[in-house]
């Protein structure tokens, strides 16, 4: 009788140790990755930098100011487009092989609190470098269409006005009140529209396409603006040479 009682005792016990028995999670099993409680929370976030962009076979270079997003989408973490697979380590270095061609390299602090990246890539034209060094903020992201801070940056400025045009012989050097508003990252001056890729306060362009030198110019904060667009044709060229400068603070 008491070995039918032990028997029955230890019994019960196995199962109900096998019925508090934590599931071990796999990677791959039944569609499931791994579980890390949180850990790739890490690599979410905006970063707030300076962004470089080199055309390789002809005079082109970028440089500007902006606000990426890095986030994770399952066991991929992304960043400019691009998509870097997560192992089940915490990693700070991330690489890419040639891909449509592209390489790509992405690098964080230990910290997590930095971020620096670097890719070459196909821009239809040329093959273009291109690096960024941010920090972790709490700042918009600069998408492709709208600057988030377009409501805060527009108003009427109170302008130094200085334009030349080889053309007409125009030659202004004034002070003068004007609205200043973007239409995209275009920015509307007067009847004067300037183009420009995304920034977030400045942004600085040089290159030269089809024998005419273009280079821009814009810091723009809350209160004050600063803008300098130059076009400088050759002989060849048929655009004509152009400077104009626009610097004040909003009414």
């Amino acid at each position: 009788m008491n070995y039918l009682k032990f028997s029955l005792a230890l019994t019960l016990l196995l199962i109900f140790s096998a019925c508090k028995k934590e599931p071990v999670s796999q990677s791959g099993v039944g569609g499931q990755g791994p579980n890390f409680n949180g850990i790739y929370d890490h690599y979410n976030g905006n970063f707030y930098g300076v962004q470089t962009l080199d055309a390789q076979s002809f005079d082109s270079n970028i440089e500007r100011d902006i606000v990426l997003k890095s986030e994770v989408n399952g066991l991929d973490l992304i960043f400019r487009e691009n998509s870097y697979f997560l192992s089940d380590t915490l990693q700070t270095t991330f690489s890419l092989q040639p891909f449509y061609p592209i390489s790509s390299t992405l690098n964080f602090s230990t910290d997590f609190n930095q971020i620096t990246f670097s890719q070459t890539y196909n821009a239809d034209v040329t093959y273009q470098d291109e690096t960024f060094s941010g920090q972790r903020t709490s700042m918009l992201v600069t998408n492709d269409s709208l600057h988030p801070l377009k409501n805060q940056l527009e108003g009427t400025f109170i302008l130094n006005v200085s334009k030349y045009e080889s053309s007409n012989g125009l030659s202004v050097n004034q002070i003068d009140t004007l609205d200043v508003s973007m239409s995209g990252y275009n920015i509307l001056i007067s009847s004067n529209s300037y183009s420009a890729s995304p920034f977030y306060s400045f942004y600085r362009g040089h290159w030269t396409w089809a024998d005419v030198e273009y280079e821009k110019e814009v810091y723009w904060v809350e209160d004050s603006i600063y803008l300098n667009y130059k076009t400088i044709n050759s002989q060849s060229a048929t655009i004509d040479t152009v400077h104009h400068i626009y610097q004040g603070t909003r009414l």
